[in-house]
């Protein structure tokens, strides 16, 4: 019987009519299932479509969004920029400025100091608070009158340094290194 290859037949006691009740009965609830699966996949498509259409519809109004903070950014940061480069200009004029006026303050306290017998060959300028000055004399004595002169100016000149005092044939040559207050 296992390898039988003859089935066996049901027997049915139901009626012809019974029969044809419970086929319908059983094709119903078939064509039921089916609509209310197909109707199933039907309502999750349309969400589905639903839900893509409103994610593209608030994709693309953050896109609008950030292209128009984008356009008044760049409408604002060139302006901002120019701002920027404009002060820092000014700042660096003003240092400038203050500077020359310094320097100049401190070209005239030089000026106005020179003993007469001293004679200004050159000045140079080190850093923009620092000068070297080179003068001469007859003696050594009106060297050191000079520089004791500028040591005084205390408003002007934070350092006075003799670099060096030399005997170059009949005159002395004093080379100095003044610093400038700049504040």
């Amino acid at each position: 019987m296992l390898f039988s290859t003859k089935r066996s037949k049901d027997i049915n006691l139901l009626s012809k009519s019974e029969q044809s009740a419970q086929s319908t009965k059983s094709i119903l609830v078939s064509t039921l299932i089916c609509s209310l699966v197909i109707i199933f996949l039907v309502a999750v498509s349309v969400l589905v479509y639903l839900l893509a259409f409103s994610e593209e519809r608030q994709s693309k109004q953050l896109s609008e969004q950030y292209e128009a903070k984008v356009a008044e950014w760049q409408r604002v940061a060139k302006p901002a920029e120019e701002i920027g480069l404009t002060k820092a200009k000014l700042a660096e004029f003003q240092q400038i400025s203050s500077a020359n006026q310094i320097f100049a303050l401190g070209l005239e306290k030089i000026r106005s100091n020179v003993p007469s017998g001293v004679i200004l060959s050159s000045l140079a300028i080190k850093t923009p608070d620092s000068l070297t000055l080179q003068a001469s004399s007859a003696s050594p004595l009106e060297a050191y009158q000079f520089v004791e002169q500028l040591k005084t100016e205390k408003d002007f000149f934070t350092q006075v340094v003799i670099s060096s005092l030399v005997k170059n044939s009949d005159r002395y040559v004093l080379n100095l290194t003044l610093k400038l207050k700049t504040k």
